[in-house]
């Protein structure tokens, strides 16, 4: 985590910020939900 803060100029608790962010975000598009107009 050093050598990344390093490289992108950042300190090391945005970068741990930005990481455990990155960890909650989902990956990928989101789940297609079924129409409520239907019911």
């Amino acid at each position: 985590m050093s050598f990344m803060a390093v490289v992108e100029n950042e300190t090391r608790a945005r970068m741990r910020f930005i990481f455990l962010q990155r960890m909650i975000q989902p990956c990928g598009p989101p789940p297609e939900r079924p129409d409520e107009t239907e019911t």
